[in-house]
């Protein structure tokens, strides 16, 4: 009998075990990948959503300061919203915001060696930075042109620091207008071209974002001129700047000349005022506490809401910068020939300006709306973007002005008061630096 032939597959099942393994191997990697890229993806998620979350919690912030429904230093609370919650911290310091939101997310996710699952977090934080910015920061500002002819001059002086917390304190050092070493009484001297303040800051700037001119020396009568907006000097100015020096060559070529890129914002633009139109003023005296004798209209704290209004000698402006005259117009600011507006007698008998914060006009007039006579002296602060000035012969003003232009025929005395820059009042709101920390 012839003997079965042995097969050659003895070794085939080695092999098939190996493949088995190797498949489940693979199978095994192939479900940790899986699971793995899921718990990934998860976190994406998560990480992408506690950014979202964090920005919800910064916008409620932001609001919250630009609206000024908050004023100092808050912090929110964590609060839930969908898909997550949020915490915040507002913190004030002086002019500056700074504001911190962070969004969490919680998602599931495989928990070490148990088939249940964990929540994973996901949390991000950002910040950014809002700077409160007055509407009033120079002596005199034309957003077309500034054109001022011999005679004129720009200083500074600082009447008082007013908190974020709106406590005023007023300095008495530098509220006397001088002639020289001795005090002038703006009542006899409001015209002098020599006007100046005791003790001067050196922040009496003139600014335009179009065209300057001083003429008749007046850049060295100065502390700075600025144009904003600049066509030439600034490397690579914007489209369509418009800010040039034009006409006198001692002033495009002074030191004193400064030129910026960014023009300033006059934003916005007008003011708008709230509802409401309460006719022309003054009105009817009424009671008037505190008033000098001879005064003939009160001004109170707090909003007014004029179409036109022409103030004087015998106007008492009751405002103060912890609770200011506000006052919004439609039409036409008149301070007639000679007259001096807000101001007070000193110890000495001689009369100087209230702090400017206490008298803040914010007008809609279109071109000439400005109407300033000869001789006069006005302390406050004035916000028409799109009124021309031209102003009578001569005068004073304490305070700031922002106009539509600046042309004046005879020698204005403009000195910034530095307790403006602390104003919030129509205040714009700059917010920079948004980071993730």
């Amino acid at each position: 009998m012839r003997a079965r032939p042995v097969r050659a597959e003895r070794g085939s099942l080695p092999v098939v075990m190996m493949a088995i393994l190797i498949v489940g191997s693979l199978v095994t990697v192939l479900i940790g990948t899986i699971v793995v890229g899921q718990g990934q993806t998860r976190f994406d998620q998560g990480f992408e959503q506690s950014l979202s979350i964090a920005e919800i919690g910064l916008e409620r912030m932001v609001y919250q300061v630009t609206s000024r429904e908050e004023t100092a230093t808050f912090s929110i609370s964590e609060t839930t919203v969908a898909g997550g919650r949020y915490s915040g911290a507002a913190v004030r310091t002086d002019r500056t915001w700074r504001l911190t939101a962070t969004g969490v997310v919680d998602r599931p996710c495989p928990a070490t060696g148990s088939s249940t699952t964990t929540p994973c977090r996901s949390d991000r934080t950002l910040t950014l930075t809002i700077d409160i910015k007055s509407l009033f920061d120079v002596a005199a500002y034309g957003r077309t042109q500034v054109d001022l002819r011999g005679s004129n001059t720009a200083d500074s002086y600082r009447s008082g620091t007013l908190s974020a917390l709106g406590v005023f304190a007023e300095l008495t050092s530098g509220a006397n207008i001088c002639r020289g070493a001795v005090p002038a009484d703006p009542f006899s001297q409001a015209d002098s071209g020599s006007t100046r303040m005791c003790t001067p800051t050196g922040k009496g700037v003139v600014a335009t974002n179009g065209e300057l001119f001083l003429r008749g020396g007046v850049i060295d009568e100065v502390d700075r001129a600025e144009i904003h907006f600049a066509r030439e000097i600034v490397a690579d100015p914007l489209p369509g700047a418009t800010g040039v020096c034009t006409g006198v060559s001692a002033t495009c070529a002074s030191p004193k000349l400064a030129y910026f890129e960014e023009p300033i914002a006059t934003e916005p633009d007008p003011v708008l005022p709230p509802p409401g139109n309460l006719g022309s003023f003054p009105g009817t005296p009424g009671t008037c506490p505190g008033a000098p004798v001879g005064t003939t209209a009160c001004l109170p704290p707090g909003t007014q809401i004029h179409t036109n209004m022409t103030l004087d000698s015998k106007t008492f402006i009751q405002g103060t910068p912890q609770n200011p005259t506000i006052v919004y117009l439609t039409g036409t600011l008149t301070i007639p020939n000679g007259e001096v507006v807000n101001f007070r007698q000193n110890g000495l008998g001689n009369w100087v300006p209230k702090p400017a914060p206490g008298l803040l006009i914010f007008s809609a007039g279109i071109g000439p709306a400005l109407r300033f006579g000869n001789h006069a002296s006005f302390s406050g602060a004035v916000y028409a973007p799109r009124a021309t000035f031209a102003g009578g012969a001569a005068g004073n003003i304490y305070g700031s002005i922002v106009t539509g232009s600046i042309s004046t025929q005879g020698g204005w005395n403009f000195h910034y008061d530095e307790a403006l820059g602390d104003v919030d009042t129509e205040a714009r709101f700059l917010v920079s630096g948004w980071a993730e920390r």
